[in-house]
């Protein structure tokens, strides 16, 4: 056995066919014996163990063994599963992973399959020790992948099995809920995986997505556990659960730092990128975030209460944790909250105590670091005055971390920090501590000589910024009520110096510096230099008051105190009800110089900052919705705008119908001057205001309207819509504004059609840009924008081609190519059910005035297709509605449009396929329908390419595409609410060829597609409607045209076996003639009687067919079928010679031979039988029977038995059970499995 030790090492493995020690070696590893192959692993293991493990004997001979395969002998033996065999593997595995070649070709791939294969094992029978063994070996593996700096195994490049590895993580979380050390090891792996992370890492959203349900899940298991452990007093196991957990947050917090980070790409995977894979990426970094969150928040906690039993070790990786914390999350919404949570559990005060008892260098650095963070949001949100000195107040508190940290160390020296010129971080620090502190008073009182000093030597011209004076007021106030040594003359004039400056830098406005503490209140009544605070309570309580002269005496006090709080009453405001309930009870006649209605604004404003609902008493009065409106038009603070609307929403709920119908007058009266005030200024345009009070204007809507009005406020929305956004518009408040926008547009457009004035909707139709708004605006993120927008085009083209309009395509130049203006997969959720309007198109009576707005207003019609590619769902469905009555109105009167919109089919169908089973996809089908059923006279139209005048063939191709993506919704059964409009639109598609093409060819290839036969067989199986019978009926005729003509041409009959024959029949059986739909049936079944009459078929020949089990044979019998193509379905032709001349593939066996057809079917076998799944696994094998046999009759070639087909065949034999659920179908299935195993000469036992 030593001769290979004394062998040249040859790298071609045993070149003469002799026996050699390595070729033995292998021998035993190959065999069942245990023994053998534990004797073959102590040869190994004494042969690389003889040799210096830095040496170059040793480094060749471990190579050698690499080169020769022995790593796939070794991952075959465990296989063996005797755990004294294993652990001699794992052994031998070790030294062989001494050379770097073990991590750069995949020998430790290998070696990571066989493991995870046999934790698996070990796992499910519950043994400990062997779980433990393949752990650690893991662990191992992993930090060795990271110390050679080979792929890393989270890569989508990596030949590791890293989704098995999660997926063991996953399963052994339920096996181990009881063993400490064993969850410390998986969590040492799991540590270990992650955080190797090279700059140019780059992971699938599958990887991704299952490393998100292992932290999930391991975070929660090892939250529980480090509980567990410090409840029993387990400092030890503690400690480390504490550390592991700290280290995972660390990797996560860097794994999204790398993979989020945005990435220049090169021309070619600019190309092959796929906005779906990374928007899915995206939310499942954001779905980690969360949980590392989670795990924060948790560990917040456990800190504060047990802070005293971490070690400092641990307890810095802990800080490092929420330093990362801090950085990653800078400008998150949770982040205020976040602190606020530190704050109210005692951190300001536990940072710099556990600081100065632990006295650790790293610590102190670390924890100053968190600190800063800490105050620079909690400043943010309390300090800040006004957003100019944000950026202000952050560079002062991190500028100040050094005197700071010197202070809070050195309590007793804090008061000559506070004399240096700007102690602004230290300072803030005090007033946020002071407000933690159960006793401030303590904590304030040795600082008042300090801070009047530090007032007094600020320069008078000298203001500091806002943030600093908000904090000083405090914290002066607080000392100053805590602190009475102050006893001699010179300090209390010194005193009252610095109270007076402090006073100073309050004005003009203290309100705006004010925090709300019970020591600015003592404060303000120890003070000489403040005004009398004024009760008014006794005002509105007191009703004792009748007499002229009492009442009289009363309006001149009233009149005299408010002259009193002129010219600022904001600063003497105090929150109560109080307040509010007696400025609207002031009597009218009380003379001021500001008017009452302006008073009861500022103090409703004034309420509104802290309170989203009035008092019960105001809610149902007129006057208050008036002033709520003025404010929801005028104000400028986010806080106010949403108490108002909240506010408002619950006053509409409280007043009665009269009330709210008075005030849908008001709201409509003002859209004009509103919308006006939008279009001259750009900024107004994105407000949350504007959003706010569309929206109110489209729930109240009025139940009669001017038209000059309505006309108004048309012109302006599709002017306004027409607009381009600026690009620093906040994306919720972009959708809602498109979403608002349309909508409205949909209400002009119904009320207008109802007093039968044509104006609206010619300004949708001849505004420029208007409509290729509304489209763009289809394909948007947000579900609600899209269906308003394909809801809106529906009805224009509707209403525009019952008018009679005509659209003008004389001049080429007038061709509009519309496409939206960022296309990308979206995935749409409903926030909410997508509004219904009921208009009623039959009311619509033409209008002979032809003023235009919507369709004349440039850009317009543009801006709403755009919005319909809006990510706000509101948005794009309510630019598709609008786009929808604008042509619908637009058609209906005659008109014809300036400019004509053209949407590329291609996109319509990509739009399709994202939006099978959402209330877009139904709203895009009804505006296609709509653009096709319109004819030449609709301002939209479709376009099957760039190019101005499209050849036949890419015609018929679009219009293929089309129908077939339409039949595939249709198919689906979860979007039973598209199935009108699905099977609308197939028809309209006919009557699109037939009318607009006039094109023979066309209609019969569109007539004659095989998977139209199987989209009737499967509905013919759901259930009848009228819309599917009128498509159906449409079909037959035009099939039955097809199948003639052809006959005549071809002298061809149909065979029993084809698929059109087999359709007739299938109808025959369940066509029902007593039932719901009598009439329409009967019509259907004398076309079908004559189809199968002109075939020569009879009916009872026809009934023994078994069309449920088995699928045409378009190909067979082919001298009497009538052909495809050449050869295929009757009627669909081949390219003509004045179109390109080229052949076209077959395309059923096109589409039967994909190979990922066999891929998708080995996946759902190890998933689980369903009866869809089986059913179209039949009717695949059916035509790949056909197509393979036709195959071999041309090729004469036979499939090889390492064929994917034939691997296939084989785990279908092995995965149907003819026992189960499915016994039937799959003793089907498994017969034609046989038969095409037999016809390739394949045996399988």
């Amino acid at each position: 056995m030593y001769s290979i030790i004394n062998s040249n090492f040859n790298r071609t493995y045993n070149p003469n066919g002799t026996r050699n020690a390595l070729s033995d070696i292998k021998k035993l590893l190959t065999s069942r014996d245990t023994a053998a192959q534990n004797k073959a692993c102590g040869y190994l293991t004494e042969v690389i163990s003889r040799y210096n493990i830095n040496s170059n004997e040793g480094a060749r001979m471990v190579e050698y063994l690499l080169e020769n395969d022995i790593t796939v002998f070794l991952c075959e033996a465990t296989s063996n599963l005797d755990f004294t065999l294993f652990r001699s593997i794992l052994t031998c595995v070790r030294l062989l992973w001494r050379s770097r070649q073990f991590f750069a070709c995949e020998h430790a791939a290998h070696a990571m399959m066989a493991v995870l294969r046999a934790l698996a094992h070990y796992a499910g029978s519950g043994s400990k020790q062997p779980v433990d063994v393949c752990l650690h070996f893991l662990c191992d593996l992993l930090n060795g992948i990271a110390i050679s700096k080979t792929t890393p195994p989270l890569s989508h490049q990596s030949a590791y099995s890293t989704v098995q590895l999660l997926a063991c993580l996953n399963a052994l979380t339920t096996h181990v809920s009881t063993n400490p050390h064993t969850i410390l090891s998986s969590a040492l792996v799991l540590h270990g995986l992650i955080s190797y992370q090279p700059d140019n890492l780059t992971i699938n959203t599958n990887t991704a997505n299952a490393l998100l349900e292992v932290l999930k899940k391991w975070f929660g298991l090892l939250m529980g556990t480090l509980n567990h452990s410090m409840l029993v007093g387990d400092n030890t196991d503690s400690g480390m659960f504490y550390a592991v957990i700290c280290q995972l947050g660390l990797d996560v917090f860097g794994l999204i730092k790398l993979v989020g980070r945005d990435q220049k790409a090169d021309f070619v995977q600019a190309i092959l990128s796929d906005d779906h894979e990374i928007n899915a990426l995206r939310q499942s970094l954001k779905l980690m975030k969360e949980a590392v969150s989670l795990v924060v928040t948790e560990l917040v906690g456990f800190t504060k209460e047990h802070q005293s039993q971490i070690p400092t070790e641990e307890y810095n990786l802990f800080l490092k944790l929420l330093l990362n914390y801090f950085y990653d999350n800078i400008n998150a919404d949770n982040i205020t909250d976040f602190c606020d949570m530190l704050f109210s559990k005692g951190y300001l005060m536990m940072l710099p105590q556990v600081q100065i008892n632990r006295n650790d260098i790293s610590v102190r650095k670390v924890s100053t670091l968190v600190l800063g963070e800490m105050l620079k949001v909690l400043a943010d949100k309390y300090l800040m005055v006004d957003d100019i000195h944000t950026d202000t107040c952050a560079k002062d508190i991190h500028m100040g971390l050094v005197e700071l940290q010197y202070g809070i160390e050195r309590p007793h020296r804090i008061g000559s920090q506070l004399q240096k010129s700007q102690p602004y971080s230290l300072l803030i620090y005090i007033y946020f501590y002071c407000q933690s502190s159960e006793n401030p008073e303590e904590a304030t009182a040795q600082l008042l000589p300090y801070l009047v000093e530090h007032i007094l030597k600020l320069p008078k011209s000298f203001r500091p910024p806002p943030y600093i004076i908000k904090a000083l007021w405090l914290v002066f106030a607080m000392s100053s009520i805590s602190n009475d040594s102050l006893q001699s003359l010179e300090e209390r004039v010194y005193l009252e110096k610095a109270t007076d400056r402090l006073l100073g830098m309050l004005l003009p406005q203290p309100a705006v510096y004010y925090t709300h503490n019970p020591a600015i209140l003592l404060w303000t009544f120890t003070s000489h230099f403040l005004p009398f605070p004024i009760n008014l309570m006794s005002s509105i309580s007191n009703g004792s008051l009748q007499s002229l002269e009492e009442r009289v005496y009363l309006e001149k006090a009233t009149d005299r105190l408010l002259g009193m709080l002129l010219p600022q009453p904001a600063v003497y405001y105090t929150h109560n009800p109080a307040i509010l309930l007696w400025t609207f009870t002031l009597p009218p006649v009380v003379t001021v110089s500001v008017p009452l209605d302006t008073e009861r604004q500022r103090r409703l404003s004034q309420w509104l900052k802290s309170e989203d609902s009035l008092p019960t008493d105001l809610t149902t009065q007129p006057t208050v919705w008036e002033l709520l409106l003025n404010i929801l038009i005028q104000c400028t603070d986010k806080t106010i705008v949403g108490n108002c609307i909240e506010a408002l929403h619950v006053c509409l709920e409280d007043g009665d119908d009269e009330a709210r119908q008075d005030f849908a007058v008001l709201v409509w009266s003002m859209l004009p001057n509103v919308l006006a005030k939008v279009l001259i200024d750009t900024d107004c345009q994105i407000d949350a205001n504007i959003c706010h009070f569309l929206d109110l204007a489209t729930t109240l809507p009025p139940l009669q309207i001017d038209q000059l009005v309505c006309l108004k406020t048309a012109v302006l929305i599709t002017a306004i819509f027409s607009k381009n956004l600026p690009e620093h518009c906040d994306e919720s408040i972009r959708h809602h504004y498109e979403y608002v926008c349309m909508k409205l547009g949909l209400y002009l457009l119904s009320l207008a059609n109802q007093q039968g004035d044509n104006r609206v909707l010619l300004s949708y139709t001849n505004r420029a840009g208007f409509l290729q708004a509304v489209l763009s605006a289809a394909d948007s993120m947000d579900e609600r924008v899209a269906c308003a927008a394909l809801q809106l085009l529906s009805y224009v083209i509707h209403y525009f081609t019952k008018s009679n309009y005509q659209s003008s395509l004389a001049t080429p130049t007038a061709r509009v190519s519309c496409k939206p203006c960022c296309p990308r997969p979206t995935v749409w959720t409903r926030e909410s059910p997508a509004p219904h309007y009921n208009y009623s198109p039959t009311s619509y009576t033409t209008s002979l005035r032809a003023t235009t707005s919507y369709t004349n207003r440039a850009g317009f019609l543009q801006a709403v297709l755009s919005a319909a590619d809006s990510m706000d769902e509101r948005v794009a469905c309510a630019a598709l509605q609008l786009l929808s009555y604008v042509i619908n109105y637009f058609t209906k009167s005659n008109y014809q449009p300036k400019s004509v919109l053209q949407i590329q089919t291609h996109l319509i169908i990509r739009s399709l396929k994202r939006d099978s089973t959402s209330e877009r996809g139904a709203s895009l089908l009804q505006l296609v329908y709509m653009v096709l059923n319109t004819g030449a006279s609709s301002p939209l139209a479709l376009a099957y390419s760039v190019d101005e005048l499209p050849s036949v063939s890419a015609q018929c191709n679009a219009l293929r595409a089309l129908m077939f993506r339409i039949q595939l919704m249709l198919c689906c059964r979860d979007c039973k609410n598209q199935s009108s409009a699905g099977w609308k639109t197939l028809s309209s598609i006919f009557k699109h060829a037939i009318l607009t093409k006039n094109d023979t060819k066309l209609i019969a290839t569109l007539t004659s597609q095989p998977w139209t036969h199987t989209l009737i067989h499967f509905q013919l199986t759901q259930g009848l409607t009228q819309e599917f019978l009128t498509f159906t009926q449409n079909w037959l005729t035009l099939l039955k045209i097809t199948i003639k003509k052809y006959q005549e041409v071809r002298r061809i009959q149909l065979g029993k076996q084809s698929l059109v024959i087999k359709t007739m029949v299938m109808m025959k059986r369940n066509l029902d003639v007593t039932g719901e739909f009598k009439d329409m049936n009967e019509k259907l079944l004398v076309v079908v009687d004559e189809i199968l009459e002109d075939s020569g078929i009879k009916w009872p020949d026809a009934r023994v067919l078994d069309i449920h089990t088995e699928l045409a044979d378009v190909t067979e019998d082919h001298d009497q079928e009538i052909p495809r193509s050449e050869k295929d379905t009757a009627g669909e032709a081949k390219p003509s010679d004045q179109d390109n001349g080229d052949d076209e593939e077959e395309f059923g066996p096109t589409l039967t031979s994909q190979p990922w057809t066999h891929t998708l079917i080995h996946f759902q076998l190890t998933q689980g039988l369903t009866q869809e799944f089986l059913t179209f696994t039949q009717n695949w094998l059916t035509l790949l029977k056909i197509t393979i046999k036709k195959y071999q009759e041309v090729r004469r070639i036979q499939l090889g038995k390492q064929s994917l087909v034939i691997k296939t065949m084989v785990m279908m034999k092995r995965n149907l059970d003819v026992t189960g659920e499915f016994k039937d179908m799959n003793e089907k299935l498994l017969v034609v499995v046989d038969e095409i195993l037999e016809d390739s000469g394949i045996k399988c036992d």
